[in-house]
């Protein structure tokens, strides 16, 4: 075999053991202290704002987050059981001082709802073409008309013209009525993945951290990171980072998780 390879006939050795693959460089991507706030900010919702916290600050996976339910929060020992993968589970301090315990009073949903339920969209049926059409013509004749009148013309016709215009927005607010989209959401059933996916950049639009309409560059995931390296910087504790992310080894969030500023 070394012969061949010497000579082009093979391009390696069959025989030699395949070397092991270099580890990629890991990409942390954290959320600044104005950013995070940001994306709390522009989420009032309260079942938003607790995912989000969740995430931000507790350092969450998006798959524990689907799961979690009111039954998980303890008020009385202050903590939340979350289950990740691997069918483990770990228990997490939520202070007392916390918003998220207000919040859940806000919300006040049984045991068994998810936080984040699935929701199910459907498009309401669209007013009839002749309706519409009749708008439109009304609208442009309008505005033939008031390029025709001088500053001398009667109040009577200007106010003709203004409930004529009022009509013609009745009408096209149930256009844009009709076309909206309205939800409805089963609370017993976790929200699925993809779905919780779309959420997460609804909420980074909605803070302006990425444009509308925009799916991918920003993971969930990098709230992990960002919630992990935050318990690093304030405590120093690296001990204290992997009990926050359910680690069972320092060494996995050391290397992977965090760094040393």
């Amino acid at each position: 075999a070394s012969w061949c390879c010497a000579r082009g006939i093979l391009n390696r050795d069959p025989m030699a053991a395949i070397e092991k693959a270099k580890p990629r460089p890991i990409r942390r991507i954290i959320f600044s202290d104005l950013a995070r706030q940001r994306i709390l900010d522009a989420n009032p919702r309260p079942r938003d704002q607790i995912a989000l916290r969740l995430l931000l600050f507790y350092g969450l996976r998006k798959s524990a987050l689907r799961g979690i339910q009111f039954a998980d929060f303890d008020h009385d020992q202050q903590t939340l059981t979350v289950f990740t993968k691997g069918e483990k589970w770990h228990t997490l301090p939520v202070p007392e001082e916390d918003v998220i315990w207000e919040l859940l009073a806000q919300i006040g949903d049984p045991d068994h709802h998810y936080l984040l339920p699935r929701e199910k969209h459907r498009r309401r049926r669209s007013p009839n073409r002749p309706q519409f059409e009749a708008a439109s013509d009304l609208l442009g004749a309008l505005l033939e008309t008031a390029e025709e009148i001088t500053d001398e013309a009667c109040a009577r016709e200007l106010a003709g013209m203004l409930d004529a215009i009022d009509i013609t927005f009745g009408h096209l607010s149930l256009v844009v009525e009709a076309a909206s989209v309205q939800s409805s959401a089963n609370l017993e059933e976790r929200i699925g993945s993809h779905a919780a996916h779309l959420w997460w950049y609804r909420c980074l639009a909605r803070a302006a951290v990425v444009e509308r309409g925009t799916t991918a560059g920003r993971r969930m995931h990098s709230a992990r990171h960002t919630a992990i390296q935050r318990v690093l910087d304030v405590t120093g504790n690296i001990k204290a980072a992997a009990a926050v992310a359910g680690h069972a080894s320092i060494s996995t969030t050391g290397d992977t998780y965090t760094e040393w500023s």
